[in-house]
């Protein structure tokens, strides 16, 4: 293959769409968005025109037959096993701070009697 006009290390141009720029936009995209990212986060405008450069990239790559698996992965947990491990995670972390205010509580209790029972006030 013959590299790009920019290079196999820098953004093509939006007009060059052939299959030596699509590969050269993904990889750039891999890197600068993921592999040396310097945050884990961008917002809803920037992730949109990300994902729109990204997956029509994809697209011209593999054909029209993919859009839709990759439109229904714009919407899908990214992992959906730690999402439920940090739901049960919360779960445990809301009993486990009801069972503290509980135990709290008893103490107070108890702090509150043995007071009493040496006559002093509270």
């Amino acid at each position: 293959m013959t590299p790009p006009v920019t290079g196999w290390d820098n953004l093509p141009s939006a007009a060059d769409t052939s299959t030596e720029a699509n590969i050269a936009r993904v990889k750039h995209y891999r890197n600068s968005v993921y592999g040396h990212a310097t945050q884990a986060f961008v917002d809803d405008v920037t992730f949109n025109t990300l994902w729109k450069d990204i997956s029509n990239a994809l697209v011209t790559l593999e054909g029209v037959s993919y859009r839709a698996a990759i439109n229904k992965l714009k919407k899908e947990c990214m992992d959906p096993d730690s999402e439920e491990h940090y739901r049960e995670l919360l779960l445990e972390w809301k009993k486990d701070e009801d069972n503290i205010k509980e135990k709290l509580e008893e103490m107070e209790g108890t702090v509150i009697t043995a007071y009493k029972n040496l006559n002093f006030s509270i």
